[in-house]
Formats: C-alpha cells, structure tokens, sequence
C-alpha cells in the first residue's frame, strides 16, 4: 500500500515538472522588487524592460513603480525616474517624455502648485527655421541661469537619453531654483530642507510624480504582467 502511495506522488511529481519548468523559465526573464509595492521587470515576447534596466541602473532608472500598461500603442511601464516604453519597430526601449505627457494632460497648474514645477514654454518659443542642433543649444542655454543646474544636467553621459530639453526657464520657487525638462526636474535648493543641503541640486522622480497624480493606471502589482498585444520577438 505505501509502495503504491510512493510511486503515486512520484509520478505526480513528474507531471508537475514541465509545470514547474515553465514558471522557472519565466521567473527568470524577471526581476522582482518588493521596495516600491511588488512589480516586476521582465523580458519577454513583448518587451525586453529588464535588460534596459540592467542596462542603465537603479541610480539612473529607480525602482518599478507600475506593472506594465499601453499607452499610445505601446507596452510601457514606469520607474521611480523615468517610464520605459517598447518599441518593436527598432526591439528597443525608449524613455518617454513624462514631463511633456503631463502638460498635454492638463496638469501643469497642479505641477505649479503641489510641486513647484515651472510651466512649460509657450508652442513656439523656439521659433521657425532652426535646425535641431540649434535647438538643443537654445534650449540647453536656459540652465546657463544657475550653474549648478546647468552642471548637474551635464553631469550624466547622456543628458538627451535621460533628461531631454530643457522645457521652461529656470524659475526661482521660494526655496530653491527649478527648471523643468522633458523627463525630470532640476531643483538647486536655497536652503537646507530634509533631503537636501543649501546649494544641492536634485532631480525631481518623474514617474513617481506621475503616479502621485493618478497619470499611471491603477493596478494589482501582483497580477499577471500584460495589457497590450505582445510585441515581436527581437531579431536574434
């Protein structure tokens, strides 16, 4: 009786197997952060968020602060610092512009006040017959204002990739100095605050703004990884 219980569990057992292999195979396409509530970053057939993220780093990217969604067409999913979106037409991922997505969602006087975030520049402002080049010189010359801003942006290896343009002037907010970009805001600060000496500069966490103000869909980070239909494997 108990050699047939045995050789019943055991053979229980090796059906499981391919069970198990499958939900190992997957676990480790992923990384799993219980800091900011419990999301996953993975690659998979429908993006490949984990090796951007191993790519660029936590200093650079933050913790996840969303399971995946879509947004205009595209799985994305946000971090403390910036929100990565999957292209398939080029297998790889960009940084969107949250700043911009904010003002074109109507949230640039909530930015003003809950976050002392400048307004963006006027449609405009660059005005008409400037090359990209000139425009990146234009508006990177607006954090000539404050030096320490200006040396902050610079200070990453690619100011482009990870901050975009600047997208107002630099404005000075009560305690400190504020010029926002098309991904983050740079703040030099006046005085000491808690997280901050006088004279630091910090960049304000775009996706965690855009969370805080319910830009970011609502979800059970524990559900299953999925909104959008999945995108081609990458070319091998």
């Amino acid at each position: 009786m108990i050699r047939k219980i045995l050789l019943g569990i055991f053979a229980a057992m090796l059906m499981a197997l391919p069970m198990w292999s499958a939900t190992l195979a997957q676990a480790e396409g992923c990384l799993f952060f219980t800091e900011t509530g419990g999301y996953s970053v993975c690659d998979d057939g429908q993006a490949n968020f984990r090796t951007a993220f191993e790519t660029w780093g936590l200093q650079k990217v933050g913790y996840p602060v969303s399971q995946r969604y879509e947004r205009a067409g595209f799985v994305t999913q946000a971090f403390q610092k910036a929100i990565m979106q999957w292209r398939p037409d080029g297998s790889r991922v960009a940084l969107v512009n949250i700043f911009d997505d904010l003002h074109n969602d109507g949230f640039d006087d909530t930015l003003l006040d809950t976050r002392q975030t400048p307004k963006q520049l006027p449609d405009g402002w660059d005005g008409e017959g400037l090359s990209f080049e000139q425009v990146v010189a234009k508006r990177q010359a607006l954090l000539d204002a404050r030096p320490a801003l200006r040396d902050a942006y610079f200070a990453v290896s690619d100011p482009l990739t990870f901050y975009g343009l600047p997208t107002s002037e630099v404005e000075d907010m009560g305690n400190h100095y504020a010029a926002r970009l098309q991904r983050a805001v740079l703040q030099e600060w006046k005085e000491d605050v808690p997280w901050a000496s006088a004279g630091q500069v910090t960049i304000a966490n775009g996706g965690d703004i855009a969370k805080e103000l319910g830009a970011l869909p609502v979800g059970n980070p524990a559900a299953p990884v999925a909104t959008a239909a999945p995108a081609p494997e990458p070319p091998a």
